[in-house]
Parts: structure tokens; sequence; C-alpha cells
């Protein structure tokens, strides 16, 4: 097996739209199911304050502080900052290939590393 670096390419920004899940809030895609509600990441993206009901706009949640600190880790691959589900869709490897077949995610140097078969 070799190692490689993992980046991020966020589908939510080139291929995915935004969803709503069935609890009422705002989403980055559909993969961001019940799973990633218990994600210490993710959890800044579902506060009470950007339930649908209590926001007027959805341009309140996606320019709200958390979403665009959100934005900025999936554009600079802050992968420690980021839910493990945007890792495990959204990456790719040196190589720019897809790496959501990684078998295993581990920090080397406090850099997000996978092993690829």
């Amino acid at each position: 097996m070799k190692n490689f670096m993992l980046k991020i390419k966020p589908k939510c920004f080139y291929k995915q739209e935004l969803a709503t899940n069935a609890k009422g809030f705002l989403i980055p895609c559909c993969w961001c199911g019940p799973d990633s509600n218990n994600d210490t990441n993710f959890k800044k993206l579902i506060k009470d304050k950007f339930h649908l009901d209590r926001v007027e706009k959805i341009t309140d949640v996606i320019n709200s502080e958390e979403w665009q600190e959100f934005k900025k880790d999936l554009e600079e691959s802050n992968v420690k900052n980021l839910p493990k589900i945007c890792v495990k869709y959204c990456s790719i490897n040196n190589n720019n290939e897809n790496a959501v077949n990684a078998l295993e995610y581990f920090y080397d140097n406090d850099t997000l590393v996978t092993k690829i078969q």
C-alpha cells in the first residue's frame, strides 16, 4: 500500500447542490445524513439558530460565520476541522484521484493521510 496526502475538492462547490435534512436544517449535500449529526465538526452547521423555521432566507445560513468558516476549511483542505463525511466523499489524493475508496484515515505530523489499495 502507498500513502497519499489528502486534499479536499468539495462537490458542494462544483457538482452537488445544498440539501435539507428531515429535521429542517440546510446541509452541504445529501451525504450529510443522520450519522453526521454526532460529528463535532458537523454540529456547528446545524445549530438551532440555523433551523429553517428560524431564518428568513437561506443566505442567512450560508453567510453565517459558521458556514463561512466551513467553506474556508473546505477551500484550504483543513481536514481536521471538517466533518468526516466531507473527507470521505470529497477527498482526493495527490494524483488528483477520488479517495472515496480509502481504507483507513490517520494523522501523520498533523496531516490527514489515507492508505489506498
